[in-house]
Protein backbone atom coordinates (compact mmCIF):
# COMPACT_ATOMS: atom_id res chain seq x y z
CA UNK A 1 0.00 0.00 0.00
CA UNK A 2 1.42 3.41 -1.42
CA UNK A 3 1.32 6.46 1.41
CA UNK A 4 1.62 10.15 0.73
CA UNK A 5 5.07 11.66 2.55
CA UNK A 6 4.09 13.48 5.19
CA UNK A 7 4.91 16.85 5.73
CA UNK A 8 7.93 16.43 8.00
CA UNK A 9 9.27 14.42 5.78
CA UNK A 10 8.98 16.95 3.12
CA UNK A 11 10.25 19.56 4.88
CA UNK A 12 13.20 17.66 5.60
CA UNK A 13 13.97 16.60 2.31
CA UNK A 14 13.89 20.81 1.35
CA UNK A 15 16.13 21.50 4.66
CA UNK A 16 18.87 18.93 3.27
CA UNK A 17 18.74 19.95 0.06
CA UNK A 18 19.19 23.75 1.50
CA UNK A 19 21.97 22.48 3.53
CA UNK A 20 23.33 20.95 0.40
CA UNK A 21 23.00 23.65 -1.75
CA UNK A 22 24.55 26.20 0.85
CA UNK A 23 27.46 23.74 1.49
CA UNK A 24 27.97 23.56 -1.93
CA UNK A 25 27.81 27.37 -2.51
CA UNK A 26 30.60 27.89 0.64
CA UNK A 27 33.23 25.43 -1.37
CA UNK A 28 32.70 26.98 -4.52
CA UNK A 29 33.44 30.59 -2.88
CA UNK A 30 36.11 29.10 -0.88
CA UNK A 31 37.69 27.72 -3.97
CA UNK A 32 37.61 30.81 -5.74
CA UNK A 33 39.20 32.88 -2.88
CA UNK A 34 42.46 30.31 -3.48
CA UNK A 35 42.25 31.62 -7.42
CA UNK A 36 44.47 33.59 -8.47
CA UNK A 37 43.93 36.18 -11.55
CA UNK A 38 46.17 35.18 -14.09
CA UNK A 39 48.66 38.32 -14.65
CA UNK A 40 49.27 37.97 -18.45
CA UNK A 41 45.29 38.46 -18.61
CA UNK A 42 45.65 41.27 -16.20
CA UNK A 43 48.03 43.27 -18.39
CA UNK A 44 46.70 41.83 -21.71
CA UNK A 45 43.45 44.58 -20.37
CA UNK A 46 45.80 46.87 -19.59
CA UNK A 47 48.35 46.76 -22.59
CA UNK A 48 44.76 46.42 -24.97
CA UNK A 49 43.44 49.47 -23.30
CA UNK A 50 46.14 52.13 -24.00
CA UNK A 51 46.68 50.39 -27.61
CA UNK A 52 43.25 51.94 -28.37
CA UNK A 53 44.94 55.10 -27.71
CA UNK A 54 46.71 54.84 -30.93
CA UNK A 55 44.01 55.63 -33.38
CA UNK A 56 45.30 59.56 -32.04
CA UNK A 57 48.93 58.37 -30.73
CA UNK A 58 50.47 56.13 -33.24
CA UNK A 59 53.39 55.12 -31.18
CA UNK A 60 50.34 53.60 -28.53
CA UNK A 61 49.90 50.82 -31.60
CA UNK A 62 53.27 48.96 -30.28
CA UNK A 63 51.17 47.99 -27.26
CA UNK A 64 48.38 45.66 -29.40
CA UNK A 65 50.83 43.04 -30.18
CA UNK A 66 51.93 42.19 -26.54
CA UNK A 67 47.89 42.66 -25.74
CA UNK A 68 47.40 39.95 -28.16
CA UNK A 69 49.94 37.50 -27.63
CA UNK A 70 49.30 38.01 -23.57
CA UNK A 71 45.54 37.62 -23.96
CA UNK A 72 46.13 34.29 -25.66
CA UNK A 73 48.74 33.15 -23.02
CA UNK A 74 46.49 33.98 -20.45
CA UNK A 75 43.43 31.63 -21.82
CA UNK A 76 45.78 29.14 -23.04
CA UNK A 77 46.58 29.03 -18.30
CA UNK A 78 43.30 29.12 -17.79
CA UNK A 79 41.94 26.55 -20.02
CA UNK A 80 44.53 24.25 -18.69
CA UNK A 81 44.73 25.42 -15.00
CA UNK A 82 41.09 26.08 -14.46
CA UNK A 83 41.06 25.34 -10.38
CA UNK A 84 44.13 27.80 -9.64
CA UNK A 85 43.72 30.56 -12.64
CA UNK A 86 40.73 32.87 -13.07
CA UNK A 87 40.43 36.33 -15.82
CA UNK A 88 39.03 34.47 -18.83
CA UNK A 89 36.96 38.33 -19.40
CA UNK A 90 40.57 40.35 -18.69
CA UNK A 91 42.04 38.08 -21.14
CA UNK A 92 39.25 38.00 -24.11
CA UNK A 93 38.79 41.40 -23.68
CA UNK A 94 42.29 42.59 -23.53
CA UNK A 95 42.62 40.04 -26.80
CA UNK A 96 39.62 41.76 -28.48
CA UNK A 97 41.11 45.27 -27.72
CA UNK A 98 44.50 44.65 -29.08
CA UNK A 99 43.34 42.68 -32.41
CA UNK A 100 41.13 46.02 -32.94
CA UNK A 101 43.68 48.50 -32.43
CA UNK A 102 46.25 46.21 -34.26
CA UNK A 103 44.20 46.01 -37.56
CA UNK A 104 41.72 48.89 -36.70
CA UNK A 105 44.55 51.18 -36.28
CA UNK A 106 46.28 50.27 -39.21
CA UNK A 107 43.62 50.61 -41.52
CA UNK A 108 42.92 54.31 -39.98
CA UNK A 109 46.16 55.79 -40.46
CA UNK A 110 47.16 53.80 -43.37
CA UNK A 111 43.65 55.65 -44.92
CA UNK A 112 45.20 58.92 -43.30
CA UNK A 113 48.53 58.62 -44.70
CA UNK A 114 47.28 58.06 -48.33
CA UNK A 115 45.01 60.99 -48.10
CA UNK A 116 46.81 63.73 -46.42
CA UNK A 117 49.13 65.14 -48.51
CA UNK A 118 46.98 67.91 -50.99
CA UNK A 119 48.18 67.74 -54.62
CA UNK A 120 51.09 70.34 -55.46
CA UNK A 121 53.09 69.68 -52.02
CA UNK A 122 55.89 66.43 -51.47
CA UNK A 123 55.88 64.25 -48.13
CA UNK A 124 59.27 64.96 -46.02
CA UNK A 125 60.27 63.61 -43.07
CA UNK A 126 62.56 65.00 -39.89
CA UNK A 127 64.47 61.93 -40.24
CA UNK A 128 64.81 61.39 -44.30
CA UNK A 129 65.37 64.78 -45.64
CA UNK A 130 66.13 67.07 -42.71
CA UNK A 131 67.89 65.56 -39.64
CA UNK A 132 72.12 65.59 -39.91
CA UNK A 133 74.30 64.17 -37.58
CA UNK A 134 75.97 67.69 -37.62
CA UNK A 135 74.40 70.90 -36.61
CA UNK A 136 74.59 71.83 -40.88
CA UNK A 137 71.89 71.34 -43.22
CA UNK A 138 71.42 68.30 -45.20
CA UNK A 139 72.20 67.72 -49.03
CA UNK A 140 68.47 67.12 -49.67
CA UNK A 141 67.22 70.62 -47.63
CA UNK A 142 69.68 72.88 -49.72
CA UNK A 143 67.38 71.30 -52.61
CA UNK A 144 63.89 71.87 -51.19
CA UNK A 145 64.27 75.59 -50.51
CA UNK A 146 61.62 77.44 -51.90
CA UNK A 147 59.62 74.20 -52.63
CA UNK A 148 56.26 73.41 -51.57
CA UNK A 149 56.32 70.62 -48.94
CA UNK A 150 53.99 68.60 -46.22
CA UNK A 151 55.62 68.20 -42.78
CA UNK A 152 53.93 65.98 -39.70
CA UNK A 153 55.51 67.04 -36.13
CA UNK A 154 54.83 68.07 -32.81
CA UNK A 155 54.53 71.81 -31.07
CA UNK A 156 57.69 72.26 -28.72
CA UNK A 157 56.66 73.95 -25.42
CA UNK A 158 58.22 77.92 -25.61
CA UNK A 159 57.82 80.79 -23.97
CA UNK A 160 53.02 80.53 -24.67
CA UNK A 161 50.99 78.11 -24.58
CA UNK A 162 48.13 79.79 -26.56
CA UNK A 163 47.74 82.11 -29.59
CA UNK A 164 50.35 81.19 -31.05
CA UNK A 165 51.25 82.76 -34.97
CA UNK A 166 54.80 80.73 -34.90
CA UNK A 167 55.82 77.94 -33.30
CA UNK A 168 59.11 75.50 -33.59
CA UNK A 169 58.05 71.98 -34.60
CA UNK A 170 59.78 68.78 -34.11
CA UNK A 171 59.41 65.03 -35.06
CA UNK A 172 59.97 63.17 -32.10
CA UNK A 173 57.05 63.30 -29.19
CA UNK A 174 59.70 62.53 -26.54
CA UNK A 175 61.01 66.08 -27.85
CA UNK A 176 57.86 67.55 -27.93
CA UNK A 177 56.26 66.29 -24.79
CA UNK A 178 59.08 65.03 -22.02
CA UNK A 179 61.85 67.43 -22.50
CA UNK A 180 64.14 65.84 -24.99
CA UNK A 181 67.12 68.27 -26.72
CA UNK A 182 66.63 68.63 -30.28
CA UNK A 183 69.79 69.60 -32.53
CA UNK A 184 69.30 72.51 -35.09
CA UNK A 185 68.42 69.90 -38.13
CA UNK A 186 65.41 68.37 -35.52
CA UNK A 187 64.04 71.61 -35.46
CA UNK A 188 61.34 73.54 -37.78
CA UNK A 189 60.20 76.91 -37.37
CA UNK A 190 56.64 76.83 -38.45
CA UNK A 191 55.17 80.15 -39.57
CA UNK A 192 51.20 79.84 -39.12
CA UNK A 193 49.00 80.88 -42.47
CA UNK A 194 47.67 84.53 -42.11
CA UNK A 195 44.52 85.26 -39.28
CA UNK A 196 45.26 81.10 -37.76
CA UNK A 197 46.81 80.63 -34.40
CA UNK A 198 47.42 77.45 -32.67
CA UNK A 199 48.13 76.12 -28.87
CA UNK A 200 50.54 73.90 -27.34
CA UNK A 201 49.18 70.35 -26.77
CA UNK A 202 50.13 66.75 -27.60
CA UNK A 203 48.42 66.41 -30.81
CA UNK A 204 50.35 65.87 -34.17
CA UNK A 205 49.66 68.72 -36.49
CA UNK A 206 50.03 68.56 -39.99
CA UNK A 207 52.18 71.35 -42.33
CA UNK A 208 51.26 72.13 -46.25
CA UNK A 209 53.75 75.07 -46.79
CA UNK A 210 56.84 76.38 -48.56
CA UNK A 211 60.08 75.34 -47.42
CA UNK A 212 63.15 77.89 -46.56
CA UNK A 213 66.51 77.40 -45.38
CA UNK A 214 68.38 79.99 -43.47
CA UNK A 215 71.45 80.64 -44.55
CA UNK A 216 71.94 82.36 -40.91
CA UNK A 217 70.89 80.86 -37.73
CA UNK A 218 67.61 82.61 -36.96
CA UNK A 219 67.33 83.11 -33.22
CA UNK A 220 64.12 82.16 -31.61
CA UNK A 221 64.28 84.10 -28.40
CA UNK A 222 60.41 84.85 -29.12
CA UNK A 223 59.44 80.95 -29.41
CA UNK A 224 61.57 79.35 -27.05
CA UNK A 225 64.67 79.97 -24.72
CA UNK A 226 65.78 76.72 -24.33
CA UNK A 227 67.14 75.90 -28.27
CA UNK A 228 70.15 77.87 -30.40
CA UNK A 229 67.67 78.84 -32.92
CA UNK A 230 66.60 77.62 -35.94
CA UNK A 231 67.67 77.22 -39.68
CA UNK A 232 64.99 75.66 -41.37
CA UNK A 233 61.57 76.95 -41.35
CA UNK A 234 57.82 76.82 -43.40
CA UNK A 235 55.63 79.44 -44.37
CA UNK A 236 52.64 77.20 -43.55
CA UNK A 237 49.44 77.89 -46.77
CA UNK A 238 47.58 75.04 -44.95
CA UNK A 239 47.62 73.49 -40.75
CA UNK A 240 45.61 70.93 -39.14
Amino acid sequence: MNHLPCKQDVASEVVTAQLSNAGRSRLQNEAEQYQLRSKAATLSLLFGAFAMAGFIFLVFMALAPLAIVLGWHGLRVIRRYPDEYTGKGFAITGLTLGLLALFGGSAFHTTIYLTEVREGYQRITFYEHLKNKVEQPTEIAKKLDGQKVFLKGYVRPGLRNNGLTEFLMVGDFGQCCFGGSPNLTEIVYIKMPPEETTQYDYMLRRIHGTFRLNKRLQKGDLIADDVPGYIYQIDADFYN
